[in-house]
C-alpha cells in the first residue's frame, strides 16, 4: 500500500527522486532537494535500501547515481546520514566531511 503524499508541500523543480528496481522489485531511492534554493551548488542527498536487500552494493549504486544526477546539473551533494548505520554505510563508500550536510555527523 502506498502512503498518500501531501502535494502541497512539493514546488515542482525542487526535488530529484533516483528509484533502484530489480525484477520490477523497489530495492531502494535516493531523493536529493536543493538545500537553499535553485542556486544552491549543494544537493541534499538521502538514500534508502529496503533491508532485504543491503550490503550487496545497492546503496553504492544509488550513491554513485545521485553523484551523477548533480554533477550533470553543475552541483555537488550533501548526504544526510540519520543514525549509526547510515553513518557507517556512508564511511564504507569514502563520503568526505565536505559531502556531510550541516546538523549531520560520519
Amino acid at each position: 500500500m502506498r502512503e498518500a503524499i501531501d502535494r502541497k508541500n512539493i514546488v515542482k523543480g525542487n526535488y530529484i527522486v533516483i528509484a533502484l528496481f530489480v525484477s520490477n522489485r523497489l530495492v531502494g531511492w535516493a531523493m536529493l532537494d536543493f538545500v537553499l534554493s535553485q542556486q544552491s551548488s549543494m544537493l541534499r542527498c538521502y538514500i534508502y535500501v529496503k533491508e532485504q536487500y543491503r550490503r550487496k552494493g545497492y546503496g553504492t549504486l544509488i550513491l554513485q547515481k545521485t553523484r551523477l544526477a548533480a554533477k550533470r546539473r553543475g552541483r555537488g551533494i550533501r548526504v544526510c546520514p540519520w543514525d549509526v548505520r547510515s553513518r557507517k554505510f556512508f564511511q564504507s563508500v569514502n563520503v568526505t566531511k565536505n559531502e556531510v550536510a550541516q546538523g549531520y555527523t560520519l
